[in-house]
């Protein structure tokens, strides 16, 4: 069994364990506070139609294209065709992406934005797609 002074002096050396990853977690939590503030900022400023420039330029690959677009839009439901040459849409997004991707920075919002769209086009030719929020 050990005596006082063995369990005292390991006392003292967790203690002093303990300060230090103490101080090591402050040290870490202020970097990541910097950089999320510089993140934040240059996410705010993103003008969000460069990433259609940036996606579909021909020196971006392909499956690199697929990644984000299948990290932007979540989820894209058919919801059904009210009528002829109409469909609706039910989309889910993810702006907090494009900015991270417009700004190589880490993705600092998660929040998904939902909307309903409704796409329909005539039978008459030019054909021209109109698309609605609904």
């Amino acid at each position: 069994m050990p005596d006082d002074d063995q369990l005292e002096q390991q006392y003292r050396a967790t203690l002093d364990e303990r300060r230090q990853a103490e101080k090591e977690l402050k040290r870490v939590e202020a970097g990541i506070m910097a950089l999320d503030k510089q993140a934040i900022e240059q996410q705010i400023n993103v003008n969000f139609e460069d990433i259609l420039l940036q996606l579909f330029d021909s020196d971006v690959s392909t499956e690199r294209t697929r990644a984000v677009l299948t990290r932007v839009f979540t989820a894209i439901r058919f919801m059904g065709k009210p009528e002829p040459y109409t469909s609706v849409f039910n989309i889910e997004i993810v702006p907090g992406v494009i900015a991270a991707e417009l700004t190589s920075t880490q993705e600092l919002d998660k929040v998904k934005t939902v909307f309903n769209i409704k796409l329909s086009t005539t039978h008459s030719r030019p054909t021209r797609w109109v698309i609605e929020e609904i």
